[in-house]
């Protein structure tokens, strides 16, 4: 097994976009995973639209600029975390809802559904169509948490020639680590459940055992943030220390 990446969501209006492309400098292999609902939602682990814009910027500057003092000519990696209503208007492609924001999606190299695919069951025989309108050439991924619609609809998206990502995370998004890790059964996917500075020195050799020979990513969330619910810049340079020696890119 080899992991390529870690995946850090949920940082907001408190931390500066510079900060986090400074620790892509020192770590190449981070992606900031944003979570978005709608535009007028901010709070924590939830960024305004301007704070977005901001890092989207950056990463936009990165990929053209040329200069000798910049460690990387390229953008940061980013993956959008829709959520809540961002999530169904997306899997009905109601573009004209996200007119005011959608202009962000070009800049972001995966996306995230953190849907109920139920509240939107008879929208899903089109969602590869709205997937593609989307992003045409971002990745997807799928949160497969023990739901059988989640199951169903990965599945469905990679027989309809999407390129998808499976996140193994059983406690939907809550952090709780697993008693076992699902194994990748040779398909390129992400882990999370729980992994937070404390652990995750115990659960790579576990998530490598379970991957087998599959290339995988880390995801994490809750692991990163301190008792007062606030991103901890402190922990996210912890676990990236602690990540960057098993990373095989």
């Amino acid at each position: 097994m080899s992991i390529y990446r870690i995946s850090i969501a949920g940082a907001d209006d408190a931390v500066r976009p510079e900060t986090l492309a400074a620790l892509s400098d020192r770590f190449p292999f981070v992606e900031w995973g944003i979570l978005f609902s709608r535009p007028e939602t901010v709070r924590e682990r939830y960024p305004s639209l301007d704070w977005i814009r901001e890092l989207t910027a950056i990463s936009r500057r990165r990929a053209t600029n040329r200069s000798t003092d910049q460690p990387t000519n390229r953008p940061l990696n980013l993956s959008l975390h829709l959520c809540a209503r961002a999530a169904q208007k997306t899997i009905r492609g109601d573009w004209e809802a996200q007119s005011e924001y959608r202009d962000i999606f070009a800049d972001f190299q995966r996306f995230q559904l953190n849907a109920d695919y139920a509240k939107s069951r008879k929208y899903l025989p089109n969602l590869p169509t709205a997937l593609r309108e989307l992003s045409p050439s971002g990745q997807i991924i799928v949160q497969l948490t023990g739901e059988p619609l989640n199951e169903e609809v990965a599945q469905n998206l990679v027989d309809a020639g999407l390129d998808v990502a499976f996140l193994f995370d059983g406690s939907g998004g809550w952090g709780k680590t697993p008693e076992s890790w699902r194994a990748a059964e040779g398909r390129a996917c992400g882990y999370a459940g729980g992994l937070n500075p404390e652990n995750l020195e115990a659960a790579i050799p576990q998530i490598k055992a379970a991957a087998g020979d599959a290339r995988v990513y880390l995801d994490l969330e809750s692991g990163a943030r301190d008792a007062d619910n606030r991103f901890d810049l402190a922990k996210v340079e912890r676990i990236l220390e602690i990540v960057a020696p098993h990373i095989d890119a």
